[in-house]
This record gives C-alpha cells, structure tokens and sequence, in this order.
C-alpha cells in the first residue's frame, strides 16, 4: 500500500530508473549511422587532406588528397574496408559515453581536425583543435584506433 512514506523514495526509484536507461542506452536514443574523423594541413610541401569514414553497416572509407605546392595532385585516392559490428560498437559507444552530443556545435572552421556524427536527426560537427576536451580526445582515439579490415591497397583516382 501506498503512503506518504513510501511514494517519496518510489517517485525517486523511478526517476533513477529512467536516467540510467537513458544513459546506459542513449546511442539507440541517437541513432549513430556514421562517425567520420576529418585531417588537413598546409606546409611548405603543400596541402594534405584525409577524411576516414566509419558507417554503421560496416562499411569504411578512407579518402587522401595530397597536393604540391604548385596545385598539382601527388595523390587522390580511395581505400574501402569494413569494421565489426562490435568495433563500430565501440565507437558509438565512446561517442555516448564522452558526451559528443552535448559539446557545443562548433562548425568546421578550416581547421586540421574535424569530428563528425551523423545520426538520424541530424549532424554534429566539433573542431577538434577548438578545444583541449580530453571527452573529445577520447572519441577521436576511438575512431583511430578502430580495426579495419581494408580490402585491398588504395584506388587511386588520378
């Protein structure tokens, strides 16, 4: 039976409950479907560019664009491969986890490292370089680090 006494520390439970079902499952709340970690530099010896892209399907791509100080393309290639299920997981969860979706949106500004997450509501970008947030540096890592099975060397598209 319900009493003053007890419906206090129920209403408490059930708030409780709620939150961490929240926490505890808030990447299927955001519906991660692509996770991608953007480099560029300019030096002396030219411009660089990669962007790996990490979907939920598996799928992973990887495209490097390194041109000279005169314009001219060194190299414009493509490279495909596939992360587990569980790898992809990692991520996700890492992004979640580091609370990526409430860091303050802050668009690319030219800068050399760039996060992006795409999920079904939307696109969240962070610079990377903007800020010294270890939550950040630790979604960053993950991305790096995830296995990739590449399926074969890189295409080039000279």
């Amino acid at each position: 039976m319900l009493t003053r006494k007890n419906i206090l520390p129920l209403g408490f439970t059930c708030l409780m409950l709620m939150a961490c079902s929240m926490l505890n499952g808030g990447y299927d709340r955001h519906g991660v479907m692509e996770v991608s970690l953007t480099l560029s530099a300019t030096t002396d010896s030219g411009k660089y560019f990669t962007e790996i892209i990490y979907r939920k399907t598996g799928r992973v791509e990887k495209a490097t664009r390194d041109f000279l100080p005169d314009g001219s393309v060194k190299e414009n290639s493509v490279r495909s491969g596939t992360v587990s299920k569980e790898e992809f997981q990692k991520i996700e969860d890492t992004v979640v986890k580091n609370n990526f979706f409430a860091k303050p949106d802050l668009p690319p500004s030219g800068s050399r490292q760039m996060l992006k997450v795409v999920t079904a509501n939307g696109v969240k970008l962070v610079d990377q370089y903007s800020t010294s947030d270890p939550e950040i540096r630790a979604v960053s890592g993950a991305i790096s680090g995830a296995k990739i099975a590449w399926e074969g060397p890189p295409r080039n598209l000279n």
